[in-house]
């Protein structure tokens, strides 16, 4: 598992930022939630801070070197930090911890179509607001999902059961981020084999989601999907 290099914080005089010019498609493609956070927060954008976040201490560390708290940052700021230290936070509000695998970073943990199809899944489609194309999981056994992930994310309890896709792309490009972990488990009716898979979603409220095998409608998220990526099941950090 790779543990990743978080990039600097903008305080060191070296720190490579995003930039006007900086290429970057709000389209689900791309897992980088922190240069998206950055260009969210340039246009105006703005979100609430956390409450009652209990802060991991390799994130507090971080802002030590800096001379700087988390409640001195924004909520934008906040979330782009934790993301970037490799953490997601679930609906209980529990920081937990991710795992790149094979060499993978927090900005490419986005599973393509490609890579999605070549595990033997089938993708559903469904057409966003601005007439671009979203694409979320149809007919995908755990085992192909499992196949399919670029992370693993540490353990957690769950008390409502999810009925949402747990693969997409697609995305608002107005709206702002969260690093939602949920979730999923079911039985394979085919094969009556339980399966458990967690994904992280990127809308901070859920209800803004469409459910699985259905498209989002203009009250949820605009008429736009969301991306959603698949993790490894969960397992106690040492």
């Amino acid at each position: 598992m790779n543990f990743g290099r978080p990039r600097r914080l903008s305080t060191y005089d070296d720190a490579l930022l995003p930039t006007n010019d900086t290429f970057f498609a709000f389209d689900g493609t791309n897992s980088d939630l922190a240069r998206q956070l950055f260009l969210r927060a340039k246009a105006g954008g703005s979100a609430s801070k956390f409450t009652n976040l209990v802060v991991p201490e390799t994130v507090n560390k971080r802002l030590h070197a800096l001379k700087l708290s988390w409640d001195e940052l924004s909520g934008i700021a906040q979330r782009a930090l934790l993301w970037d230290s490799g953490f997601g936070v679930t609906l209980e509000n529990k920081v937990v911890k991710i795992w790149t695998l094979a060499g993978y970073s927090m900005a490419e943990l986005a599973v393509p179509l490609s890579q999605f199809k070549a595990v033997g899944c089938t993708e559903r489609n469904c057409t966003q607001a601005d007439e671009t194309v979203s694409y979320s999981n149809l007919y995908c056994t755990g085992e192909q999902m499992i196949k399919a992930a670029r992370c693993a994310i540490e353990d957690f309890d769950q008390g409502d059961e999810m009925h949402l896709a747990m693969w997409m792309t697609g995305g608002n490009p107005q709206v702002i981020p969260f690093p939602r972990v949920i979730k999923h488990a079911w039985k394979e009716k085919s094969t009556n084999v339980s399966y458990q898979v967690l994904a992280v979603h990127t809308v901070n409220d859920i209800t803004d989601e469409a459910a699985y095998d259905a498209c989002p409608s203009k009250e949820q998220n605009d008429e736009y999907g969301s991306l959603k990526y698949k993790v490894l099941p969960g397992f106690h950090a040492g």
